[in-house]
Formats: C-alpha cells, structure tokens, sequence
C-alpha cells in the first residue's frame, strides 16, 4: 500500500565530467576512436550545484527499486518514508558502456528519488494494493512494507 509522492530529484554522476572538445574546436570525440562521446556535459549553477539535465527522463532507463525505510547514502540518516529509485543513463555513454564495458569518461547518469507514502486510506486491500497516483492506478504486492 503505496502512494507515490513528488519529491525532488537527485543526480549522481559515474565519473569525473570532463569536456571532450579538441582544442581550438567545439566538436566532441571520444576518447575511445570509433565510439560517441556523452553528448550531454554536466552543468553547475553560481552555488556549484549540479543542474538537472533536460530531458534525462527520455535517456537509457537502467534500474528501478523499490528501498524500504533505511539510510540515505546521501546524508547516513534514516530515510522517513520508503523510496522509489530510478537510474537513467545518457545513451551514448551507456552504448559506449555496452560495447566496451568500461564507463566513458564524463560518464553521466541521473538516479531520481521519489517519496512513498503507506497510508491505506488512499489504496485498497490485499491480496494487493492498489492506489490513486494522480490519475494514474499503480498495484503493489501484498508484502509492500508498512510505515514505521
């Protein structure tokens, strides 16, 4: 019993973001001959935090989890509510992944975290749950943790 809530979105980078740019030119290379580089380089703000890239919803999708209630590798302090995590990755590093098995560098992925709330008032019952997201329905197994 699950319903999943908006919540703000946090980005990991795999590698160092570096700029591929030969010198004297704007044109990408990869530093493997014959593969793409990441088309997409990171962008930090005046605070030097990482910008969201645009569009990462539409890049290679690698993982979804379901993380009950733990620590955050974020902070090392108690998540309140169970997560939903999903990892995207920029397709050209992710065909350069698949090729070679080596991360480019300025390989760039984004993993998303969304809040869940266990409240049975908006799900119905076993043997699943199924509940309201948004105007959306999503079913979870009857095993899905309760709050703490």
């Amino acid at each position: 019993m699950a319903r999943l809530m908006s919540c703000g979105i946090m980005m990991a980078a795999a590698a160092l973001v570096v700029s591929c740019a030969s010198e004297g030119s704007d044109e990408k290379r990869s530093a493997r001959p014959g593969l793409p580089a990441p088309a997409v380089k990171l962008v930090f703000n005046e605070q030097g935090e990482a910008a969201l890239p645009k569009g990462y919803r539409k890049w290679v999708h690698t993982y979804t989890a379901w993380e009950t209630i733990s620590k955050s590798f974020l902070n090392e302090k108690l998540t309140k509510t169970p997560e939903m995590h999903a990892v995207y990755v920029e397709p050209n590093t992710y065909r350069i992944f698949m090729k070679t098995g080596k991360w480019p560098e300025g390989a760039l992925m984004v993993k998303e975290f969304s809040t869940t709330n266990t409240d049975p008032k908006d799900c119905s019952g076993p043997p699943a749950f199924t509940c309201k997201l948004g105007t959306a329905r999503s079913s979870f197994p009857r095993s899905a943790p309760a709050s703490r």
